[in-house]
């Protein structure tokens, strides 16, 4: 007997048996074995003998079994749930009613089927002479509807003494094996399509950054380079303290040429015309400062000099 759930309901014919009147055996109604009912029968009458277990071995201790073959052979069934695409295992327990077996060979062996749905029905047999105890059989299949019909018969023709089912279970086992590789595959295929899809995004992000970051250094660098071509005192955007510094200079290279040359007047002319032009350049931008006014001063001195 399998440890997984059993799907049936009363599988060992043993929930309701306390309603037998008889110790031993009865010709049960349908309450004495629900939720199981007859599907089949030779005579279109629907028998149902219910042994206990004062009357006859029952599998695993249960209170009762059923002998399939009551005056004519029939067949029992139960609904289940199942769920389509899942698949299953239907697994009873057959024995023998052995009372019968000194009247004929006949009675030695016993036969039955068990089927799903309508399926074909598939066969098995209990030999007398060499089989004992309760034997298991198994029907493997996979569920296309939401219920299942499960159906256990005896084939057995002759009145009394049939197959008898002491346990029957059905086990639902999981999926079929090509639907969980297609749903693995289909998991597994739209993973890489979202991890690549990132990539790509991750990959766009940082070569914008990258483009942006080299338009950054480039106009940083033309802003460097036109700062450098600036020339002193050539642009009103350069301060005036540059100005100034330019015509003190020139005044202090005026001084030097009159004191170190002979020919000081034609020197001095020269170097006085050069500041003063300068320092009219300087007033004429706006730039004029305290240096240019000096130098203006001494070039007026030079002038009147000479």
């Amino acid at each position: 007997m399998s440890t997984l759930t059993n799907l049936l309901s009363n599988p060992n014919f043993s929930d309701y048996a306390w309603q037998c009147p008889d110790v031993r055996m009865c010709l049960a109604d349908e309450a004495s074995v629900a939720p199981w009912f007859v599907t089949k029968s030779l005579d279109g009458y629907p028998q149902y003998e219910l042994d206990l277990a004062a009357f006859k071995a029952t599998y695993d201790g249960a209170a009762a079994c059923m002998d399939l073959n009551n005056i004519y052979p029939y067949t029992i069934g139960q609904w289940a749930a199942t769920t389509p695409g899942f698949d299953y295992t239907l697994q009873y327990y057959i024995y023998s009613n052995e009372d019968c077996d000194a009247q004929s060979d006949a009675y030695l062996v016993k036969t039955g089927y068990a089927q799903v749905n309508g399926s074909d029905p598939k066969p098995f047999s209990y030999n007398d002479l060499t089989d004992s105890g309760y034997i298991g059989f198994t029907l493997n299949f996979t569920a296309t509807v939401e219920q299942t019909l499960v159906e256990i018969g005896s084939t057995f023709q002759e009145q009394l003494c049939g197959p008898i089912v002491g346990y029957v279970g059905l086990y639902e086992v999981g999926r079929p094996t090509s639907t969980v590789t297609e749903t693995e595959t289909e998991t597994a295929t739209e993973t890489l399509t979202e991890t690549a899809t990132e990539t790509e995004t991750l990959t766009e992000t940082e070569t914008d950054t990258e483009t942006e970051t080299e338009t950054d250094t480039v106009t940083v660098s033309e802003s460097s380079s036109s700062a450098s071509t600036d020339i002193p005192c050539t642009s009103v955007s350069v301060d005036v303290s540059v100005c100034d510094a330019f015509l003190s200079c020139c005044a202090l290279v005026v001084v030097c040429a009159i004191a170190l040359t002979t020919e000081a007047a034609a020197s001095s002319t020269s170097s006085a015309n050069l500041i003063y032009s300068a320092a009219a350049a300087s007033w004429t931008r706006g730039s004029f400062g305290p240096m240019a006014a000096g130098a203006v001063a001494l070039a007026l001195a030079i002038f009147s000099a000479l």
